[in-house]
């Protein structure tokens, strides 16, 4: 038969599934969804409970809640999107925050939002309805995870397990607009795109992406990304080929990430510098070299050069990013406070 190798090859070939979402898949999804939403309610509605009456004054969580608002307040009232200085923080000159822009900006429109709608109020409106709405989006990360690792049978013990964890969590709790809901939101989904699924190539290359937001919204995620990367690289080494693809799109989506919000965060004249505790030119250059390295490393070329290319490749894209932070970002591995004082040491740091 003509074309029958060819055929043969096509059918042994694993492919991405194009097809439109079946009415079974639609339905969990709306499941999901309308479960994590009635969860985040009744949570919601605990916590106003706990709280009521509210204080117009007092109604955010805790000091850094209070600092992201400030932080806010003066991005709406017109702090240059890349002067990221608290001016009102430290000594005078004011204290550059580690903080990302990423946060601010969503809470700063529903603040402007909360107050067209009823002026005056919009704060406490955004101190509502933004952790509210990252709690839903982590549990639908969450059930998402359930469903893709056990199956259907198991979303309900997976309601209640994780929206517990997520309320135990506090991060979720009504005034809480710092960063740590939004890394768990995004960590949630990091963890739901790598589990097994009929879409391993779109969910890899998301989760690249959210790998890079989680970067830049805080370094405190640097644990989560690498353990992402791990789960990545140890699923190659047990699925072979059918992974190759989804992990080069993992690579090329966290790299091409990292290059845009390296571009959207930093302004021309910090291209240059580095801050190890927020986004910079080290994190650009390490995660970018590592994503292109993964990449490049697993292409059909580099394959037929590379001995076990599949642990090879992610070896040496793993190798050059150290590299890079050793020769050029040496001090972000050193000890933050290795030279502060002994007797600043004993008398404070021990006792935070």
């Amino acid at each position: 038969m003509n074309g029958g190798p060819e055929i043969l090859q096509l059918q042994n070939t694993p492919i991405e599934s194009n097809r439109a979402e079946t009415p079974a898949s639609q339905n969990r999804a709306l499941v999901i969804f309308a479960a994590s939403l009635i969860c985040a309610v009744m949570f919601t509605l605990l916590s106003w409970s706990q709280e009521w009456p509210f204080d117009k004054v007092r109604f955010l969580s805790g000091t850094d809640d209070l600092l992201r608002m400030v932080n806010v307040r003066d991005l709406i009232g017109g702090q240059s999107w890349f002067d990221l200085h608290q001016y009102r923080l430290g000594l005078p000159g004011g204290t550059l925050m580690h903080w990302s822009r990423l946060v601010d900006l969503p809470i700063a429109l529903l603040v402007m939002l909360g107050n067209a709608a009823a002026p005056g109020f919009g704060e406490m409106i955004t101190a509502t309805l933004w952790p509210f709405a990252l709690f839903v989006t982590a549990l639908m990360g969450f059930l998402v995870a359930v469903q893709r690792i056990s199956g259907v049978s198991n979303m309900l013990p997976g309601l209640v397990i994780g929206g517990f964890g997520l309320v135990a969590s506090g991060v979720f709790d009504t005034g809480s607009i710092d960063h740590h809901n939004v890394q768990s939101a995004l960590g949630m989904w990091l963890i739901a795109l790598l589990m097994p699924s009929g879409k391993q190539m779109r969910d890899f290359a998301i989760a690249g992406i959210l790998a890079s937001l989680m970067l830049a919204v805080g370094m405190e995620a640097l644990p989560i990304i690498v353990g992402a990367g791990l789960v990545v690289i140890t699923r190659l080494q047990f699925e072979g080929d059918a992974l190759i693809l989804p992990t080069r799109r993992f690579g090329l989506g966290l790299a091409l990430s990292l290059v845009v919000l390296f571009f959207a965060l930093i302004g021309p004249q910090n291209y240059t510098g580095t801050t190890c505790d927020s986004y910079s030119l080290f994190h650009l250059c390490c995660g970018g070299v590592g994503g292109l390295a993964l990449y490049a490393g697993l292409s059909d070329t580099a394959r037929a050069r590379l001995p076990n290319a599949n642990l090879t490749a992610p070896l040496i894209a793993g190798a050059l990013a150290l590299l890079i932070a050793v020769i050029f970002f040496r001090p972000c591995l050193a000890d933050p406070v290795g030279s502060l004082d002994p007797k600043l040491k004993i008398f404070w740091l021990d006792s935070v």
